[in-house]
């Protein structure tokens, strides 16, 4: 959608080509006048392959859910790319939550850190344990390569020094996760906040007992527990579109496009009151406020 909006913006056109590959990757030539602008191949492996492809030099943009680590920023040094966490090279588009979600036939409605933990390690394995019916639990998650596991994995399980349950359920997607997850009556797993109508979410409870929902204003608040951000990173673009195309997906334009999709641009939101009664009415119950 983001080189198709770019492309109509230019007054050029994406030329239909054949299905995508086995392996994931789409071409998508540009064209205007009846020529070809610029070839797009899109690659979809997972952020920690979007790093290493554009240190190798294989790739103009990596798209990442998640910043470069310091590995990963020695490795960009190494091949002559230094400073790619700053502005110019690191180049936040939007938004995005990790929801945590089961089946809508799942009675449970929100779970705290420590209980997520647990089950994604597998020291709770039946959902008896956190309020729901006596049935096991059946954990699914994102594959190692992936953005989207590795911020959970680095919000929820390291920090008990957890490994993800050896026999969970792996997928490539967010879809294809959020999709088996419908289908389970007894699943839990994690995805992005754009996967939020395919299953049930489920709210996080934070340290103080406060239960978080992955809305918009949580999300970009900072108070949602896993929220994020979702970035693209440029080294030496080798084509004008490479750089044109960075230009307008930090634009207005196509902040459209990411409401569309389910992600969240980087605008100012607000809420109703009601959504911070539990935050809010501790403090006018004081008797003072000092």
């Amino acid at each position: 959608m983001l080189f198709r909006s770019y492309a109509s913006t230019i007054g050029a056109f994406v030329i239909p080509s054949a299905a995508e590959s086995d392996s994931g990757d789409i071409a998508m030539p540009l064209a205007m006048g009846g020529r070809t602008l610029i070839n797009f191949e899109l690659t979809r492996r997972g952020t920690a392959s979007a790093f290493a492809d554009l240190a190798a030099g294989k790739a103009a943009i990596g798209m990442s859910s998640r910043p470069a680590n310091e590995r990963e920023l020695s490795a960009f040094a190494e091949a002559g790319l230094a400073g790619m966490n700053e502005r110019g090279h690191q180049h936040i588009i939007g938004l995005d939550g990790i929801v945590v979600l089961v089946s809508p036939q799942n009675k449970v409605g929100a779970l705290s850190l420590d209980e997520l933990a647990r089950i994604f390690s597998g020291e709770i394995r039946d959902w008896s344990a956190v309020g729901g019916d006596a049935s096991p639990i059946n954990v699914y998650a994102r594959d190692e390569v992936s953005g989207t596991f590795e911020t959970f994995d680095a919000a929820i399980l390291k920090p008990g020094d957890r490994r993800l349950l050896a026999e969970a359920k792996r997928s490539a997607s967010n879809a294809d996760l959020a999709a088996k997850i419908a289908a389970d009556p007894n699943g839990i797993g994690f995805a992005s906040i754009a996967q939020k109508p395919l299953a049930k979410p489920v709210a996080i409870r934070d340290s103080c007992g406060l239960a978080h929902a992955p809305s918009e204003f949580a999300v970009k608040a900072r108070e949602y527990p896993l929220a994020r951000n979702l970035y693209l990173y440029t080294g030496r673009p080798a084509n004008e579109h490479v750089a044109d195309l960075v230009e307008f997906a930090l634009s207005p334009a196509a902040d459209i496009r990411l409401e569309e999709l389910g992600f969240l641009d980087r605008s100012i939101t607000s809420a109703p009151y009601e959504d911070f009664h539990d935050l809010v009415a501790p403090v006018l119950d004081r008797k003072s406020v000092v």
